[in-house]
């Protein structure tokens, strides 16, 4: 659940690899102030908290557009927010997180070369079997595929293996499977 709550991971990654990830504010679209409440300067994205490929991500370039916007995300955010809240509360997960009224992200936007680290965790070893291009669309940056191997230089693959390792482990992930996509 720590890396599925964009806000809960990007706190984890902060401990571990601060210089490495955007600025992020957990933000409720449901505040009169919500926009003066991120304090950030556009461009920006916006998410929620739990997203679901790119529904509800948005890039803002105003506070007009963010106004625009956000009235979309307030008709439809909870569709997705209130089922990730119950089972924070259901299985008893930390109250700094199960107890949030924010349901959003904003973030600075990532620039370069997106890529996904693929690995597994098994008994507290980190292992990493591919670095793979995440291919985005020119026109609104949404994911479109992958393509393996990498385009990127080796030693540029090994430092984002070196991150995903301290970000894996940071998380506490065990026995699982992981694709880590945050890194450029």
């Amino acid at each position: 659940m720590k890396c599925e709550h964009k806000y809960w991971s990007r706190l984890e990654q902060n401990k571990v690899i601060p210089r490495s990830i955007p600025v992020f504010k957990a933000f409720d679209p449901f505040e009169t102030n919500a926009y003066q409440r991120i304090e950030l300067i556009p461009p920006f994205w916006i998410k929620p908290i739990k997203s679901y490929r790119s529904v509800l991500a948005y890039r803002i370039n105003s506070e007009y557009q963010f106004d625009e916007i956000i009235k979309e995300v307030r008709k439809q955010v909870n569709y997705i927010a209130e089922p990730f809240n119950y089972l924070f509360q259901a299985y008893n997960l930390p109250h700094e997180f199960a107890s949030m009224g924010e349901t959003m992200i904003a973030e600075t936007p990532i620039t370069g070369h997106q890529c996904t680290v693929e690995g597994y965790v098994h008994d507290g070893e980190v292992v990493i079997y591919g670095i793979v291009d995440s291919v985005t669309d020119g026109m609104h940056n949404s994911f479109t595929r992958y393509e393996y191997p990498s385009s990127l230089p080796q030693e540029i693959q090994f430092r984002m293996a070196d991150l995903a390792r301290r970000v894996i482990t940071q998380a506490g992930l065990n026995n699982s499977p992981f694709k880590y996509h945050d890194l450029l």
